[in-house]
C-alpha cells in the first residue's frame, strides 16, 4: 500500500499547475514562468554570476545563460564582466526590472496566501517541515 502513494507526482502536478496560473498573471509583464525564476533571483541577488543564478534556481547552466540572454533583450537585466576574471559575468537587474519586483513579488505572496488559506499556522509548519524532509532526502539519491 505505501508504494501506491505517489508524492512526488502529486507536487509535480501541483508545481505545473500553479506554473500555468502564474504564467497567465505574469505574461503582461512580457515574462515567462521558466524566465521568472531567473528574473526573481537577480532581482533578490544582484551581482549573483550566471553559476550562483544556476544553482539557486537549480535548473542547469544552459537555460539560464540563454533565460539571462531573453532578460537583457527584454531590458530587464545588464551583465557586467568581473574586474579580475573577464569570464565571470554578473547579473544586475536594471531600473526596469526593479520597477516592477513588487508587483511580481506581491503575486507570489497571494499565490501562497490563496493556496494555503485553509491551513492552520500549524499545518503550514508541519507541511514545510515535511517538504524539507522530502527535499532532503532528494538530496541523497
Amino acid at each position: 500500500m505505501e508504494d501506491d502513494i505517489r508524492i512526488l507526482r502529486l507536487i509535480s502536478f501541483i508545481a505545473r499547475k500553479q506554473q500555468s496560473k502564474l504564467s497567465r498573471k505574469i505574461a503582461k509583464y512580457n515574462l515567462t514562468a521558466g524566465e521568472f525564476p531567473i528574473y526573481m533571483a537577480i532581482c533578490n541577488n544582484q551581482g549573483f554570476t550566471q553559476d550562483q543564478i544556476s544553482d539557486y534556481v537549480y535548473v542547469d547552466k544552459g537555460f539560464t545563460t540563454r533565460v539571462i540572454k531573453n532578460l537583457e533583450e527584454k531590458g530587464y537585466i545588464y551583465r557586467q564582466k568581473d574586474e579580475k576574471d573577464k569570464r565571470i559575468n554578473h547579473v544586475y537587474p536594471t531600473e526596469l526590472a526593479l520597477s516592477i519586483h513588487e508587483e511580481l513579488s506581491e503575486i507570489l505572496t497571494n499565490n501562497n496566501l490563496n493556496a494555503t488559506k485553509d491551513f492552520s499556522l500549524e499545518e503550514k509548519l508541519q507541511f514545510k517541515e515535511y517538504l524539507t524532509k522530502l527535499d532532503e532526502a532528494l538530496d541523497e539519491l
